[in-house]
């Protein structure tokens, strides 16, 4: 049995968790329970099912609130001592506070490799099939990896690179690059491919410092009807953000 909770208040858009586009929500809190049930069967197969809750609550933006419910089941297979060969699906729900819910079902194949007793590397790459509530089904490869390494007992680094359609793509954004400024537009997909770093040293066991940066590139495909009134947007337009943080974290 395994169960991670967290509840965090923040202030800046966070480019890894897609909790913004180009903007600042301001704050918002975001909270998250995994809970999931291992089992081993063999020395070498073992499946682990599992369900997440978790969701955004803005405190200045109106609308924006999202719920999203998580299921997942994976077959892992331990193909040498180092590394694990994995199978996986996933369901996911989203219930939006505006611009309609969504269903995504993720079919999934990776492996999860030591490189050495501090550096692991996992990857997923599969399918992604996504239904709105607005707009047509469509499905998109999808693709995830990340890799992790202790520089030190103080000092470690976090590397990833993640593309697939993200479920923020059904709701209203306001376009950046459209005819006019400020214009609405309502998508049937958003095309996401987001790449970022993570450094973090230990000073103290209260006190951590981290630094970091993303690359966010959003491609917005196929502008629909909403209740019937058509979108005033472009028909697609792409955009690419680039982010760099450094910070505290106290407890």
């Amino acid at each position: 049995l395994r169960s991670r909770n967290h509840v965090t208040f923040e202030q800046e858009p966070d480019y890894d968790y897609g909790i913004a586009t180009d903007r600042r929500n301001g704050s918002y809190t975001r909270f998250s329970s995994d809970n999931s049930v291992g089992y081993r069967w063999t020395e070498r197969f073992a499946t682990n099912t599992g369900y997440r809750i978790s969701g955004v609550v803005f405190d200045e933006v109106d609308d924006e609130d999202y719920v999203r419910h998580l299921f997942y089941n994976q077959f892992r297979y331990r193909a040498a001592p180092s590394t694990v060969l994995t199978a996986s699906y996933r369901y996911q729900f989203q219930d939006n506070d505006e611009g309609g819910d969504s269903n995504s079902h993720y079919f999934l194949v990776g492996a999860e490799h030591e490189l050495s007793p501090v550096t692991v590397f996992v990857l997923r790459a599969g399918a992604q099939v996504f239904d709105p509530d607005h707009g047509d089904s469509n499905w998109s490869p999808y693709a995830e990896a990340t890799i992790r390494t202790a520089l030190s007992e103080a000092a470690s680094v976090r590397a990833f690179v993640r593309y697939g359609l993200e479920e923020d793509r059904n709701r209203k954004i306001r376009t950046n690059d459209g005819p006019g400024a400020g214009e609405i537009g309502l998508y049937d997909q958003r095309k996401t491919f987001r790449i970022g770093t993570q450094g973090s040293y230990v000073v103290s066991p209260k006190l951590t410092l981290f630094a970091g940066t993303n690359l966010v590139v959003y491609k917005y495909d196929d502008l629909i009807d909403f209740s019937g009134t058509p979108g005033t947007g472009p028909s697609d337009f792409d955009e690419s953000i680039w982010n760099l943080n450094i910070g505290a974290s106290v407890e």
